[in-house]
């Protein structure tokens, strides 16, 4: 099957002119605008998960998200249908209904992880929720990488072209993830797209804000669902799958290695909103967050 599909590859090279990465890319950032049309039409169920674990790898917090999608005319509206939260202390783990839940003055967790779940899956200015930062799937963003044509690989069934990138020299922070791009080789749409840290925080950044970054790294698939009725179907390319993780150092002890993942489902043509049942992950040891600080 392997030794097949790359005779059809070469085949497929040899029948038509080879495009460049960046002419790969620059078709995919035109499908992306096309599409967003097509996404104005639909709405979704989303699913976030958030975590955060100690440095001794133990779970300090977690977060479970359901929202509905509806995307906008130039962003995308999101509304949250159901919430779970849990947080340990003292070896017990307590329950809370409310994104950023704090349970005394102090608790860092508590902010952190819900403003990165509203940041990094809730971007209002990206058009699927993810930071347009992270992968350079617009033209705008495309200005600031270099891309490089490894070949034509079979990714489950797919063929795709497989383009690697990496910051242009001389690009400030903002600019500084690495990694690469599978893309459908017919409909020219990401596939599969991973990205890691290529550069650390410089020391000056360290110094200034007590914080140092390290192992950030994230991974989004796209999937092609069909909506509409039986007669009249039509394609829209959504991210399937992402997430990312990273740890996190401050100056005054606090260590957390933080993840994130985003699954999107059910995409439909209509506006019917509906909730997702989360499944208990509750053990003996749980308890009802206290109402007053502890």
């Amino acid at each position: 099957m392997r030794t097949g599909f790359l005779l059809w590859c070469l085949a497929g090279w040899a029948a038509e002119p080879e495009p460049t990465a960046a002419e790969i890319m620059q078709r995919l950032a035109e499908n992306q605008q096309r599409g967003q049309e097509m996404r104005r039409q639909i709405v979704y169920k989303q699913s976030v998960l958030g975590r955060m674990h100690r440095g001794n790898n133990k779970l300090a917090r977690e977060e479970k998200y359901e929202f509905v999608v509806t995307p906008a005319a130039k962003s995308f509206d999101r509304k949250l249908v159901e919430f779970a939260g849990k947080y340990e202390r003292d070896g017990r783990i307590f329950i809370y209904d409310k994104p950023k839940y704090q349970y005394k003055d102090l608790d860092i967790d508590g902010s952190v992880l819900g403003d990165l779940v509203e940041e990094w899956t809730g971007a209002e200015k990206s058009r699927d929720g993810m930071p347009d930062d992270f992968f350079p799937l617009t033209a705008d963003k495309q200005k600031h990488y270099d891309f490089v044509l490894v070949g034509c690989e079979e990714y489950q069934g797919q063929a795709v072209w497989k383009v690697t990138f990496s910051p242009r020299k001389g690009e400030d922070l903002d600019e500084w993830w690495a990694g690469e791009v599978l893309v459908d080789r017919e409909a020219y749409e990401p596939v599969l797209i991973t990205s890691h840290q290529s550069k650390g925080i410089p020391v000056a950044v360290k110094i200034l804000l007590g914080t140092d970054i390290r192992k950030m790294g994230f991974k989004v698939t796209y999937q092609k669902f069909m909506v509409g009725t039986a007669d009249a179907q039509q394609a829209v390319w959504l991210p399937a799958t992402y997430g990312g993780e990273f740890d996190v150092r401050v100056l005054f002890g606090y260590r957390r290695k933080i993840s994130l993942s985003m699954r999107n489902s059910d995409v439909q043509r209509t506006q019917t909103a509906s909730t997702v049942k989360f499944e208990d992950t509750g053990s003996s040891s749980e308890a009802k967050a206290p109402a007053t600080q502890p």
